[in-house]
Formats: structure tokens, C-alpha cells, sequence
């Protein structure tokens, strides 16, 4: 799957897809690209990096992309949770999957309901580690956590059929501790 990297917020109204001038292996693109490379070698949920690319642009500005292994059949829990609600072993299998991020302390800058995928046998992934990255300490854990339920929260104002409660929260949970799920 290609994904060519775009602004957000304000400067995505100067510009839609330039940043400031990097060195390549400073880029976004390429840091995508080694952070993934060094989670699959720890055998993290995240998909493969195939290739990435750097262009300059105009003086001072640079366009990337990256190439990451498709995940056959996956999707994220917004698009699941349209069509159903989710199983508690689904739960838990992505606070697994958080968890094993957070072992090895990578922290996902972007941590929501669009970047978490599910396979058709179940298996939780990962996705989008754009300004990411591997930190100390652990206090910024619960806050990263924290981001994604305020995720789900946001996804039910946004869209119809959306099958979540506040009680799915307790499942997920559960994976990430590795307890049994609640009854």
C-alpha cells in the first residue's frame, strides 16, 4: 500500500504535502521506514516497510511516500465497528497488540480507532507511524492510551452505525493487561 504523506491542522492550508527541508534519512519517510524495519524485527503487529522515497521541491520543501506490506482482508476498527460490534477476544486482541508497542516502548504519536486494524482471523495490527518513535519512561503510556479512547468517543459523534459502548473499553483493557476479559 503506498501512502504519500500529507500535512494536518494550519500548514496543511499553506501546503498539502511539502515540508521543510530534510536530510533523506531524516525525512519522515525514511524514519517511517526504520522504525518499522526495527519493529518487525522485534515481531511487533505492524506491517512490513518495503520502500520509501524523499524528493526535494522547490528550495526549501520536500515530498516523501512510503510502501508498506498490505495486510489482506484487514480493517480498521472504525470500518468494523460500522458494520458490527466487536467481540471481546477482538478487544482484546488490540490491547495485546498495544501492549506489545508499549513493551518496547514505542510510542504511537497517532494512536486512534482509524489505525488499528483487524484481519479476518482476528489478529490485531498497527498502522501509520508517522512521528513516532521509541521513548523512555513510561508516563506517557496511559496518556497515549487515553488518545485512543477519546478516538472511539469522537468516532461515535462521526458516524452511523457505530457499534461501541463505553463498556468495550473493559476487554480492551484486559488485552493490554493480559487478565482474562471481564464478564
Amino acid at each position: 500500500m503506498l501512502r504519500h504523506y500529507r500535512r494536518g491542522g494550519l500548514m496543511a492550508r499553506l501546503s498539502h504535502d511539502r515540508f521543510w527541508r530534510a536530510a533523506p534519512h531524516d525525512s519522515r519517510a525514511m524514519r517511517e521506514f526504520t522504525l518499522l524495519r526495527l519493529m518487525r524485527s522485534w515481531q511487533l503487529p505492524v506491517p512490513e516497510p518495503v520502500a520509501a522515497s524523499h524528493w526535494p521541491r522547490a528550495g526549501l520543501f520536500y515530498e516523501a511516500d512510503i510502501l508498506v506490506g498490505l495486510i489482506p482482508g484487514s480493517a480498521n476498527v472504525v470500518q468494523r465497528l460500522q458494520q458490527r460490534p466487536l467481540a471481546p477476544a477482538e478487544w482484546q486482541a488490540l490491547g495485546r497488540a498495544i501492549r506489545q508497542l508499549h513493551e518496547r516502548q514505542v510510542f504511537h504519536a497517532d494512536l486512534n480507532a482509524h489505525n488499528l486494524l483487524l484481519d479476518p482471523a482476528g489478529q490485531a495490527w498497527i498502522v501509520d507511524f508517522d512521528k513516532c518513535g521509541v521513548r523512555t519512561g513510561g508516563d506517557w503510556k496511559p496518556r497515549n492510551l487515553e488518545r485512543l479512547r477519546r478516538s472511539l468517543r469522537k468516532e461515535a459523534t462521526r458516524v452511523a452505525p457505530y457499534h461501541w459502548t463505553e463498556a468495550d473499553w473493559a476487554p480492551l483493557m484486559a488485552g493490554y493487561q493480559d487478565l482474562p476479559a471481564p464478564p
